[in-house]
């Protein structure tokens, strides 16, 4: 299970990492989801982590839901906004459409594929709270629109809209945060790390030019399926070859001859012939 590592700071109000502040009660934080006083354990063999104060100054206002993850999106939130000079790796969208094809009188499922974008490095111009998502990006005159997942979390169904929306997966933070024992500004890092460099934890929800790439992929698709109908059509119009009885004018030797065949004699390689009754 997962420790801690946020709690308010009383002094200024604000979410920090246990790496910020200093060790034991002389922190002066309050856990995020009680109210109650909480120690920094900033030990040598665990990890740092809060820990709940029963002899701190601040007794717990109500019954304590703490969450790693409620409040590592919070921290995501505060941290992404205040920073300034930051910018969003962004994966690869490829999309996908078939078609059955019908050939011989069976079906054959056609499959084509094309990318929507490609894994990007984009320069932002700024965070801001979104009411429908966690965050919206400021790229140039365009916005992401950004969705903090993880494993507590249930999605609602999703409308598109005009913006892309990115989903951001936080196991990346948990992950490094389970690995290295702590030190400070350990998960301020890693969430510039998640944005800025990884890619394997997000994932496209909505392009806005995925529509667009859709309807061509498609076109393609109905372009091959005429295609192969009109192979189909030829195939079944063509002259079905009868076979022929040959007889060479010089050897007189005699074979049966089908259209496409070579039409020379065997015997002395003459390609002077006549066609005899069958």
């Amino acid at each position: 299970m997962l420790k801690i590592p946020f709690a308010i700071e009383c002094s200024s109000g604000e979410l920090v990492e246990v790496g910020q502040v200093k060790s034991g009660r002389s922190c002066g934080c309050v856990c995020p989801s009680c109210g109650q006083s909480v120690i920094a354990r900033q030990g040598d063999i665990n990890q740092w982590h809060f820990a709940h104060d029963n002899k701190g100054a601040e007794p717990p206002k109500s019954l304590c839901e703490i969450s790693f993850y409620v409040c590592c999106k919070r921290f995501v939130i505060e941290q992404l906004i205040k920073n300034e000079t930051l910018t969003l790796s962004t994966p690869c969208y490829t999309v996908s459409e078939k078609q059955l094809i019908s050939s011989g009188g069976s079906f054959k499922s056609k499959t084509a594929s094309m990318a929507v974008t490609e894994e990007k490095v984009l320069t932002v111009d700024g965070f801001t709270r979104d009411g429908n998502f966690d965050l919206a990006v400021l790229i140039g005159s365009h916005n992401i629109d950004v969705i903090l997942d993880h494993p507590e979390r249930s999605l609602a169904n999703i409308s598109p809209g005009t913006n892309a929306i990115l989903s951001v997966d936080l196991r990346f933070i948990a992950n490094r945060y389970d690995e290295v024992r702590s030190a400070p500004g350990l998960i301020q890092q890693a969430v510039i790390d998640l944005f800025s460099i990884d890619v394997d934890h997000k994932h496209w929800i909505f392009h806005p030019r995925e529509v667009s790439v859709r309807a061509r992929l498609l076109e393609q698709l109905r372009s091959k399926k005429d295609d192969h109908e009109v192979k189909e059509e030829r195939l079944s119009a063509a002259p079905i070859a009868e076979p022929q009885n040959v007889r060479c004018t010089m050897c007189n030797t005699s074979w049966i001859w089908i259209t496409g065949e070579p039409y020379s004699c065997a015997t002395c390689n003459t390609h002077l012939y006549i066609v005899s009754e069958t």
